[in-house]
């Protein structure tokens, strides 16, 4: 299997379905694949480490990415369903603390808190 988390086959592909329930976000990660992440139901937020978030809401709208670093949240009250289409592909590479490129590795992550809910977390907790 390509990669610390055995998703794609070297040089393969695999199929995913995944259903997230409602309130629900998933850890922060990041594999060596290309994803064509497809909506089929509901709506979900993809959001990358740096904050950045990109609101999927009609079913087919499709979101292609190669090592990135991100997260699902499902904001609504209903289900949201999505299949993804991985395809191994080589690490990428990132700048280290002295610019030198470094190859970015797999990653999966827990208690990451994405910026949109860590400033409503500090609001609440200021009242």
């Amino acid at each position: 299997m390509a990669g610390r988390f055995g998703l794609v086959v070297n040089n393969g592909s695999n199929l995913r379905v995944t259903d997230l329930p409602p309130g629900e976000i998933t850890p922060l990660h990041r594999t060596h694949t290309v994803d064509y992440n497809i909506l089929i139901h509901g709506s979900v937020f993809h959001i990358t480490e740096d904050g950045t978030e990109t609101h999927l809401t009609v079913p087919g709208s499709t979101l292609i990415q190669r090592g990135t670093m991100h997260a699902w949240e499902n904001r609504s009250s209903q289900w949201v369903r999505w299949i993804s289409v991985l395809l191994d592909a080589a690490p990428i590479s990132l700048p280290d603390s002295k610019g030198e490129l470094m190859v970015a590795p797999e990653v999966m992550t827990d208690g990451w808190v994405p910026p949109s809910r860590r400033t409503m977390m500090n609001q609440k907790m200021q009242q």
